[in-house]
């Protein structure tokens, strides 16, 4: 079913592909395992059983060729999760991601009736480039503690950065995420062999995902999906680029009365609302904004409800 179709543009770090695996309802038990994977949870804290938040809709992503994919989900224990799959190094990559954590996080608010029963809330991320260029681990976490002791404050919001690029084979004393990462990184070649490497026989659920991944490219709609959504993002940038290389333009025409960064799109309208669009998209807040692009706070909440 696959013979004709060229594996060597798709893997399981494709974010349509990656929600594909592990965000459907039917394949609660891949994500089941890869999260435990990743938290290295104690036997009675370990991860049972999945609550997806936002189940997956191809057709959604048609119509919204732009949106974060991501899979939010609740576990046995009532912890919440963000998961994500970031290919493209962004500015405020970091800040998004925060931003989206402390949404998920907030939430809770709905269904609360006071603060003692917030849940933990964990955001992981995984990224194809690197984010941590000081920091020789793959798998970075993050809660809040002193800076000036190390103690820590809270466990109540943990996040996990893991650098795929990182880690790029596995060995005999390879552990359960290191397996998974090396499964990520190889999935476009690991599909085509009829035995998986000996590092891999007998993990289930990779040998899961791999099988969810033939599925997924076996559907020519998602196929024809991830590459309107490449063409789509490729578009973007395309656009953008453009957007600031004529506010530059018209920006040096009117002088730097903004300063140096708002004078360079201070020119032209348009390009400032498409950089508000990407900033929104980046979730940039309001006030961030305002400063960046020198639109008004009406301007941008329009935006707001047209994104």
């Amino acid at each position: 079913m696959l013979e004709n179709i060229d594996l060597s543009k798709y893997d399981l770090k494709n974010d349509i592909i990656f929600k594909y695996v592990f965000g459907y309802e039917e394949h609660s038990q891949i994500l089941i395992q890869l999260l435990n994977s990743i938290l290295d949870l104690d036997f009675e804290n370990r991860i049972i059983e999945i609550t997806y938040l936002n189940s997956i809709n191809l057709k959604q992503y048609l119509n919204d060729k732009l949106t974060i994919l991501d899979i939010k989900a609740k576990d046995n224990k009532e912890r919440l999760f963000n998961i994500e799959m970031q290919l493209r190094k962004e500015d405020f990559f970091i800040s998004r991601i925060i931003y989206y954590h402390d949404k998920l996080f907030i939430s809770q608010f709905i269904n609360k009736a006071n603060y003692s029963e917030l849940n933990k809330t964990i955001t992981i991320a995984f990224v194809d480039f690197e984010l941590f260029p000081d920091i020789k681990d793959y798998h970075n976490i993050f809660r809040y503690k002193n800076v000036k002791t190390g103690d820590e404050l809270t466990d109540i919001k943990e996040l996990h950065f893991i650098e795929l690029r990182k880690l790029t084979h596995t060995s005999g004393k390879s552990n359960d995420l290191s397996k998974w990462i090396f499964t990520f990184n190889e999935s476009n070649k690991l599909i085509k062999l009829d035995k998986l490497p000996r590092q891999l026989q007998g993990e289930e659920a990779i040998q899961m995902a791999l099988k969810a991944m033939k599925k997924a490219l076996s559907d020519e709609q998602v196929r024809e999906l991830i590459e309107f959504r490449e063409k789509a993002i490729n578009d973007e940038n395309q656009r953008l680029n453009n957007a600031k290389a004529l506010g530059e333009q018209r920006g040096i025409q009117i002088g730097e009365q903004r300063g140096i960064l708002l004078g360079k799109i201070q020119g032209d309208y348009e390009a400032r609302r498409l950089i508000a669009k990407n900033l929104i998209n980046k979730g940039n807040s309001i006030k961030d904004i305002i400063d960046i692009t020198g639109l008004t706070k009406n301007q941008i909440e329009d935006l707001f409800i047209e994104n």
